[in-house]
C-alpha cells in the first residue's frame, strides 16, 4: 500500500492565471488535511479551463508555496470536469 493522496479537484483560472477563491481554498483544506497524514501525497486534478495554464499546475504552484515538495506532488492536468478528474485519477492510483 503507498502513501495516502489528497485529492484535490479544480476550480477556475482567471483571464490572468490567478486562480479564484473556491480553488485558493481548496489547496487550503488538502494542505491541512495533508499534514495529518505521514507522507501524504498531493493531486491537484484540472485542466485547461476557459483560461490557462491547467487548473492542476495552478494549484501545484499554490501547493509549493505553503512548502509542499514538489516530489509530493503528482500533477493529473487533463480532466475536463469532475467525473473526467476522478477516471484520470483512479488510472494515476491504480498504476
Amino acid at each position: 500500500m503507498g502513501p495516502p493522496v489528497v485529492i484535490i479537484f479544480g476550480a477556475a483560472v482567471g483571464p490572468d492565471g490567478v486562480p479564484c477563491g473556491a480553488m485558493v481554498d481548496r489547496v487550503v483544506a488538502a494542505h491541512r488535511l495533508g499534514r495529518t497524514l505521514a507522507g501524504a501525497v498531493y493531486m491537484p486534478t484540472g485542466g485547461v479551463g476557459r483560461h490557462g495554464p491547467a487548473e492542476a499546475e495552478v494549484m501545484a504552484t499554490l501547493l509549493r508555496r505553503r512548502g509542499v515538495p514538489g516530489g509530493q506532488i503528482r500533477v493529473e492536468p487533463t480532466g475536463r470536469n469532475t467525473i473526467g478528474s476522478v477516471l484520470a485519477c483512479r488510472v494515476l492510483l491504480m498504476g
